[in-house]
């Protein structure tokens, strides 16, 4: 988190990926390339527009290949960075594989053991995002189960103080053993005893989600 970012310059952008100017800004009214993106930066010829060389190269990557078979106004909300959208139902989810039943049982589990609410079916749209997030956690086998019982509670927490459009980044540090779980939208400075073991691009993240529910490959 502390590494300065690498750039790509705009020149360097539309000469890498073979798009045009109009094609870049078109892109940015419709909203497929968020306005956070492109930074103002000096240069020796003045000011110069640089974007986040990793995400934008994967954004006008899959842009390009989907833009054929997708209307950029659904491209738009495919890629929208807001977590929004249709309550969905536990069933479904489940009998496709988003998140399996047992994932569902132990969020409800951890929901009981809290004094919170259970989950309700359907579920809102970002509690699903974030039980698919708690799904694939506990599938990599990283954390331990209350790590990543933390992480959902974390997440559920940042989508009821919601803020802002732009969900952030997810982090989760180890210090002699406990962990902590933070949403943020900035640089964070832990101290030397603190080890980094779990950094997610939520943007990212849950675009992914959107193409597995419309059952494209991620």
């Amino acid at each position: 988190m502390n590494e300065q970012e690498d750039l790509i310059s705009k020149k360097e952008l539309l000469e890498t990926t073979n798009i045009s100017y109009g094609q870049l800004y078109r892109w940015k009214r419709k909203g497929l390339i968020p306005e956070s993106w492109f930074r103002k930066k000096s240069a020796f010829t003045g000011q110069e527009t640089f974007f986040p060389r990793q995400e934008i190269l994967e954004r006008v990557e899959r842009i390009k290949g989907m833009k054929e078979d997708v209307a950029l106004s659904e491209l738009a909300d495919l890629l929208s960075p807001t977590p929004s959208g249709d309550p969905l139902s536990i069933e479904e989810i489940a009998r496709r594989n988003i998140v399996s039943q047992a994932t569902f049982d132990l969020l409800q589990e951890a929901a009981w053991e809290d004094g919170a609410q259970p989950l309700s079916d359907p579920i809102p749209f970002g509690t699903a995002f974030h039980a698919h997030l708690s799904e694939t956690l506990l599938g990599d086998g990283k954390l331990a189960r209350e790590e990543v019982l933390l992480v959902f509670r974390t997440l559920e927490e940042a989508r009821g103080a919601e803020r802002s459009e732009e969900p952030g980044e997810l982090v989760l540090v180890r210090k002699r053993g406990v962990a902590l779980c933070l949403v943020h939208r900035g640089e964070v400075l832990f101290d030397r005893e603190a080890r980094t073991v779990l950094e997610m691009d939520l943007a990212r993240a849950l675009t992914d989600f959107r193409w597995l529910l419309k059952g494209e490959r991620t």
